[in-house]
């Protein structure tokens, strides 16, 4: 198992570290068993399930932007009106607010590219062919 690969380092407060870890249930179970046998102390803020089909947009993010974009949309940001703002988002992930918005900037573009290249979707090959 690598764990690096499958896991983003944010800087936290309190001589703390947050990782945000990306695996299915088995290893996470073999990642939290490391830490036990390894005498790390850690504690579990929270899980979710981040499945998604293997032609998802979301394949084409990094596991950053991945983060930032699913956090946005889980708090609300993308409802009319929104529910939470990019400072209070920043807080929730870790992050400064400028960092976020550059991640979150990046993933919608990439997003909107994948929709908009993507061969299997009918809508980005319309989208494209008007463009031209």
């Amino acid at each position: 198992m690598t764990a690096k690969r499958n896991a983003d380092l944010h800087p936290y407060e309190n001589g703390w570290v947050k990782v945000a870890y990306l695996g299915n249930v088995s290893a996470i179970k073999k990642l939290l068993k490391m830490a036990e046998e390894s005498q790390i102390p850690y504690k579990v803020s929270s899980i979710q399930d981040a499945s998604f089909s293997s032609d998802s947009p979301l394949n084409v993010l990094t596991d950053m932007q991945r983060e930032v974009i699913i956090t946005a949309f889980e708090n609300g940001y993308y409802d009319f009106p929104k529910k939470i703002g990019v400072k209070e988002l920043a807080a929730k992930l870790g992050i400064r607010g400028p960092t976020f918005v550059i991640h979150h900037r990046k993933a919608e573009k990439r997003i909107m590219e994948e929709l908009m290249r993507n061969p299997g979707n009918d809508i980005g090959n319309t989208a494209l062919d008007d463009l031209k």
